[in-house]
């Protein structure tokens, strides 16, 4: 590693530059997709090690789908349960390594939909489906924006409305959710992504007419919900940090947008539209500055400021396939998965976490030293690895401070 550093203060004081160096093993995204299979609807981990992933394999008409799990960080995978040949699953979430649901779509010219549950880790499904809401033409028919608390409590958007389950997806009781006015949708909208940060803080992006939409929000476990005000683009994905820190991903009909708050959406602390040559879509906190973002093509940026800048991280996955859309990351700590229709990726990024894994510095040069305006510094470490640099004057005054890749 070889850097060379110009004095940020003047250029006529005299400095000894002190270099405090915290290294930590290079971090890159690493495609460890289930072997044999080409397509990944959907997918929920629980823990670092322990996932679940609905992958299919064949070609049309020939397709199989299977859910398979790994318990050693992807490592390896199981098949654990083959779905119906004519079906589909698009949506799963695993709340504990028993517990978990998923809705189940039957190829035309059914179109039925069904919501499963498991109870066993995935080995064996229920038909739990509330037929009077999940037939067609009612409210619950055709809609995926499932999110689940633990094995009893849990909610899915509906046209207008959310609804709320305490028994586990066997009934569902309609809550409170505005009567949005909007002459020309005629107060027709729809949530399409559902995230809760805890029992009692969730939101719900939504579409509305023309290409706009907004996000709700509630503070009391999901029994009445609010309108976050200004109304947007369409809004498909939604992540928060905590109950203040989150972000929104969506678009219309010309325009990508993300924006963030640090005030649960009483205000927008950045917005921005078709700042990056993509659609933007996956979207997730490691921690309340730290946030990881992709979406078609699948460029993966992060952002180590909370939203307000953000660095092109990764490429290598980025094609112009549109299976390869990256559309939604986990993280738990240092260790994180990203999802796309073609391939799985994971990382351990512990740069952005509590804990460095220290490396020893085996040679280190600062040329000339002292240094006046600039300086060259170049060192030798027994691994690769990203670097925190602090540059102080001889007085103690902080000089430079930056992070090198």
């Amino acid at each position: 590693m070889k850097t060379i550093y110009k004095n940020p203060k003047s250029a006529i004081l005299t400095f000894l530059f002190l270099l405090i160096f915290t290294l930590v093993k290079s971090q890159q995204w690493q495609d460890v997709s289930p072997a044999g299979y080409n397509y990944f609807r959907t997918a929920s981990f629980i823990n670092d090690n322990e996932g679940w992933i609905c992958a299919r394999y064949g070609e049309w008409p020939n397709l199989h789908n299977d859910l398979v799990r790994t318990t050693n960080g992807a490592i390896s995978f199981t098949p654990i349960f083959s779905f119906p040949d004519t079906s589909e699953c698009v949506f799963l979430q695993m709340v504990d390594s028993l517990n978990g649901f998923s809705r189940i779509d039957l190829d035309w010219p059914s179109n039925e939909k069904y919501l499963w549950a498991t109870y066993d880790g995935g080995n064996t499904w229920v038909d739990i489906s509330d037929t009077s809401l999940m037939n067609p033409g009612n409210q619950l028919y055709g809609r995926y924006s499932y999110y689940f608390l633990d094995k009893n409590t849990g909610f899915v958007g509906a046209a207008n409305s959310i609804y709320k389950t305490s028994d586990g997806g066997l009934s569902w009781v309609k809550t409170v959710t505005p009567n949005f006015i909007d002459s020309a949708s005629s107060n027709m909208y729809h949530p399409n992504k559902l995230f809760f940060y805890n029992e009692k803080y969730g939101w719900a992006v939504n579409s509305l007419s023309y290409g706009n939409g907004f996000v709700l929000k509630t503070i009391d476990g999901g029994q009445s919900w609010t309108v976050c005000k200004p109304i947007t683009g369409e809004l498909y994905k939604i992540h928060f940090a905590d109950s203040m820190h989150g972000g929104a991903t969506g678009g219309n009909w010309s325009a990508g947008l993300v924006m963030f708050t640090e005030n649960n959406f009483d205000t927008i602390s950045h917005f921005y539209i078709n700042e990056w040559q993509q659609i933007p879509d996956g979207l997730f906190y490691q921690n309340d500055t730290t946030i990881w973002m992709s979406g078609y093509p699948a460029v993966i940026y992060k952002s180590t400021d909370g939203g307000e800048s953000f660095v092109e991280y990764d490429t290598t996955y980025a094609t112009d396939d549109q299976t390869d859309w990256l559309h939604d990351f986990q993280f738990f700590d240092s260790t994180g998965y990203a999802f796309a229709y073609s391939f799985i990726l994971k990382i351990v990024d512990t740069l952005h976490t509590s804990v460095n894994s220290l490396v020893a510095i085996q040679e280190l040069n600062i040329i000339p030293n002292p240094a006046q305006n600039t300086c060259t510094v170049s060192l030798v470490s027994e691994s690769a690895g990203n670097a925190n640099v602090s540059l102080y004057s001889v007085e103690g005054i902080l000089a430079l401070s930056e992070e090198k890749y």
